[in-house]
């Protein structure tokens, strides 16, 4: 059963479900502050929130339009990286 919600989070994550993406279980703060402490990066609270509500999408699987990345894929695509 869907709920109905105005939460933009919500909603997202229910159609992802009703297309049948598989979704990871949601990151926690600490894994959340060490992926992008590690990149050097900072957080956005809305980015935080996503990934505390999902941990991403398996297997690098997409929407058909994006896909949300593991924190330890952004991680490892990312690690070397020039922020300059």
């Amino acid at each position: 059963m869907t709920v109905t919600t105005n939460d933009p989070y919500r909603q997202a994550i229910d159609h992802w479900r009703c297309q049948s993406v598989p979704l990871l279980p949601p990151a926690t703060d600490s894994e959340i502050d060490a992926a992008f402490s590690e990149l050097g990066m900072p957080v956005s609270k809305d980015v935080r929130r996503l990934y505390a509500l999902i941990g991403g999408f398996e297997n690098d699987e997409s929407d058909n339009l994006w896909s949300l990345w593991s924190l330890e894929r952004i991680t490892l695509l990312n690690r070397d990286r020039d922020t300059n």
